[in-house]
């Protein structure tokens, strides 16, 4: 099979500043691309027509910053200064097929860049490197069947989603039905849990397990890592006692849902005063206080007593006087029904880990067979 080099295949064009910027369009402006806009959705907009134009046949690179390599096809408009436009040579090579080469070489240009500061594709990148070059019309069958791969990939990634946002409903609905059409009732969280402890690791003589909100897998409701503590590195935030059974929850943007049980591993650890921690006075209550804790009605209860701009949090006294209402008989049954599903959530989830972890590595196989001549015959 023929090749050459790159250079040989392509003109290359950077972008630069446009002397004005807009964020809506007008006759005279044209779309001003950078990363953002990589997706195919306009946002900044300019009339500087000293600026450098891109095409739809161009594969336009992120040539500056931490992205370097991100590579982008069917965009049209003028370079945004951080983006490189590659200009195919059509004679020689089909402008899809150069495009998918390039991002093909992701790693390699992303991770081999040059500069102190600011990182930059290296320029001999395109100088070094070889391009396959068989006939312009296999070229253009290997663009199809990358085409319809990719679309396809997409299309799983979206149902893998999907997937996921179903397992959420069917929790979210069953936990409306259970608590969502309950009478209103004067209870208050405050009502069904008891008085948990502080302490202040600094007197100490023992080294103590900390959890921060880092150490929270809120979707499987578990606490992942922890850190040992002492009275020479104790952080400030670290008073509260936590025991087996316990339920914490972050009240820093608690709609995030950052939210565990405590086992026995964590008993009589620490956690940080960022969490509110819920001692149920009946343990048949637990399962049923963590999940109604997700409920739309409890975060609406959040959102609404939330306070703070950069960090909006709420405090114990008003997260605990969260209005409550339980059912009064078939605490167990309930609990069980509510475990059930929840596990059965968690296991789905490991698996489509799994899938997500495999589809990920498939463009890369893919695009390597493309190059190799193994995709068409």
């Amino acid at each position: 099979m023929e090749t050459d080099i790159l250079v040989n295949v392509l003109d290359m064009q950077k972008g630069k500043k446009p002397s004005n910027l807009f964020t809506s369009s007008s006759k005279k402006s044209r779309p001003y691309i950078l990363i953002e806009s990589f997706d195919g959705n306009y946002k900044q907009f300019t009339e500087d027509e000293s600026c450098k134009t891109c095409e739809k046949d161009d594969t336009l690179i992120v040539w500056d910053g931490a992205r370097s390599g991100l590579c982008a096809f069917g965009l049209e408009g003028y370079l945004g200064s951080t983006i490189m436009a590659l200009k195919p040579r059509k004679n020689k090579v089909n402008p899809k097929y150069l495009f998918y080469f390039v991002q093909s070489k992701y790693d390699e240009l992303n991770k081999n860049t040059q500069g102190t500061g600011i990182p930059h594709v290296k320029k001999k990148f395109f100088e070094n490197t070889t391009i396959p070059l068989p006939p312009l019309p296999v070229q253009e069958k290997i663009v199809k069947k990358l085409d319809k791969f990719f679309e396809q990939y997409e299309q799983m990634k979206k149902d893998n989603l999907l997937i996921k946002e179903n397992q959420d409903k069917i929790l979210n609905s069953f936990l409306e039905q259970n608590f969502g059409r309950m009478p209103k009732g004067s209870t208050k969280l405050a009502d069904f849990i008891e008085e948990t402890e502080f302490i202040n690791p600094k007197k100490s003589s023992k080294k103590l397990k900390y959890v921060d909100i880092s150490a929270i897998d809120g979707r499987a409701a578990k606490i992942e890592s922890f850190k040992l503590i002492d009275a020479t590195n104790a952080p400030s935030r670290a008073r509260k006692l936590i025991r087996k059974g316990d339920i914490i929850y972050a009240t820093t943007r608690p709609n995030l849902k950052h939210i565990a049980t405590v086992d026995s591993e964590y008993d009589e650890a620490v956690c940080s005063t960022g969490f509110c921690v819920i001692r149920p006075k009946d343990k048949n209550l637990h399962k049923l206080i963590l999940f109604y804790l997700l409920t739309k009605k409890a975060q609406d209860y959040f959102n609404a007593n939330v306070t703070g701009t950069h960090y909006p949090a709420i405090s114990d006294k008003k997260f605990i006087a969260l209005p409550v209402s339980f059912p009064k008989e078939n605490l167990s049954k309930l609990s069980e029904q509510i475990t059930t599903i929840h596990k059965l959530r968690q296991l789905i989830g490991k698996e489509q880990e799994k899938i997500s972890e495999a589809c990920a590595k498939l463009p890369k196989a893919v695009l390597s067979k493309a190059f190799s001549g193994k995709l068409v015959s």
